[in-house]
């Protein structure tokens, strides 16, 4: 009986161990188990007074919580959110980058036109143009002329647009501020210009044209006197000074060049105006100049005052630009052969086209090409803060953590649409010349 009493005391004692809180514990009389239930602390943190055969559980006790102190759980691996005007994915598409539209756009079906009277931003990112798509698409003209109207009304003097409008607050653009200039980057010059030529064209108001017009005649202004187009121009010299990024530059980045020359070819087409075909047959021979040749073949994203590949923006870096590349050869085939279609012209796009598919089938890998590549070496770069990063594209591009994976990642172009668009052009017959505008009576 002593060796069973024993057994049971020794179990009584584990168990108010067993449950006394973590931490300091209170003091208290240092006293045998109290005859009846406690009201006293000690009481509290100890069992009843009841003894418990072995294997038997105790009662719930009354405890005092203790602190937590769990590990917080490992925060899943998040890539840094791309920029608003860089999406994720945007920069691998395909030929008919330019003509993209945001998606998933519904009219209020109460005011169609609502989106006109709120925050208005003219930018590819924006849903602008794919909200005024929309609307087109009811053949409504009357609501085709108030958004021509509004084109109109924002338009400025040299020709331009802003990228944002506001009721009741002044026209901005990220690089000009209020000052009105032309940005043929991103869509700001050429989706404006080519909306109004077809309100124009559904509604037979000729005013939308000369609209268009003065866009395309904005367009001339801004071009470089070798064939580029700048990201951006005023005539505010000392504005244009002060600009740190694009100043100066031959802009393939945010299709300044491209797309100018897609709108240039349109506006030529519609009035016959030879100062739009011969504006794109400069920048179709500055675009054969400005060619990388050696260790790379291809286009880089900017060009300095000199011509050579330079930093844009702090994140990209001087290299051939694979984007760029494959809206190089585009350009060529789809707007400089279709203002210049004669032998000479074709032969000297084809050699340079057949080149650039040469390194580019040398470079290929099965993730395809990365963004940019050095043109004296040849290897992947990035660029952090205006410095230049070697290594593979992606997220290992950075030592250090994922960086701008978006803008960054693996992609590329279909070659064999390049070579059959290049086969095409190649193949078509010269067109006829356009005949010669009919002069207004005097």
């Amino acid at each position: 009986m002593k060796a069973t009493a024993s057994i049971l005391a020794a179990l009584l004692v584990a168990g108010c161990s067993r449950g006394a809180p973590e931490g300091p514990k209170p003091e208290v009389p240092p006293v045998a188990v109290p005859e009846a239930p406690g009201k006293t602390a000690a009481d509290v943190a100890k069992p009843p007074e009841t003894k418990l055969p072995p294997g038997v559980e105790k009662p719930p006790e009354v405890k005092t919580p203790a602190p937590e102190t769990k590990t917080p759980a490992k925060a899943p691996v998040v890539s840094p959110p791309v920029a608003k005007d860089e999406p994720a994915g945007k920069r691998r598409r395909g030929r008919k980058r330019l003509d993209s539209e945001k998606g998933g756009v519904a009219l209020d079906p109460n005011d169609p036109l609502a989106f006109l009277k709120a925050r208005v931003n003219l930018d590819r990112g924006g849903t602008f143009f794919a909200t005024a798509r929309e609307v087109m698409k009811t053949g409504d003209k009357e609501r085709m002329r108030a958004i021509g109207d509004f084109l109109l009304a924002n338009q400025n003097l040299h020709g331009g647009w802003p990228q944002a409008i506001k009721p009741g607050e002044p026209p901005f653009s990220p690089y000009l501020g209020e000052t009105p200039g032309v940005v043929p980057e991103d869509g700001k010059m050429d989706r404006p210009i080519l909306m109004l030529m077809e309100i124009s064209e559904a509604t037979g108001d000729a005013k939308y044209l000369d609209g268009a017009k003065k866009g395309g005649d904005g367009l001339l202004k801004a071009q470089n006197k070798e064939g580029s187009w700048p990201h951006e121009w005023c005539a505010d010299e000392a504005l244009m000074r002060k600009q740190t990024e694009f100043l100066g530059m031959h802009c393939m980045n945010d299709q300044a060049t491209v797309s100018s020359m897609k709108t240039l070819v349109s506006l030529w087409e519609r009035t016959k105006d030879e100062r739009y075909r011969a504006a794109v047959e400069r920048a179709g021979e500055w675009l054969l100049a400005a060619q990388l040749h050696g260790t790379v073949s291809g286009w880089a994203q900017q060009y300095d005052a000199a011509g050579k590949p330079c930093f844009g923006r702090a994140f990209e870096p001087p290299g051939l630009g694979i984007l760029e590349t494959k809206e190089a050869m585009f350009a060529l085939l789809d707007y400089y052969l279709k203002v210049k279609p004669d032998a000479s012209a074709k032969a000297k796009v084809k050699a340079a086209i057949e080149e650039s598919l040469a390194w580019l089938e040398k470079a290929h890998t099965p993730k395809g090409w990365a963004a940019y590549y050095d043109p004296a070496t040849g290897r992947p770069v990035c660029a952090e803060n205006r410095k230049v990063v070697f290594g593979v594209s992606g997220v290992d591009v950075h030592p250090k953590k994922p960086y701008r994976e978006g803008y960054y990642a693996w992609g590329g172009m279909s070659i064999p649409k390049v070579r059959s668009a290049l086969r095409e052009a190649m193949e078509a017959k010269p067109a006829e010349p356009p005949p010669p505008p009919v002069k207004a009576p005097e």
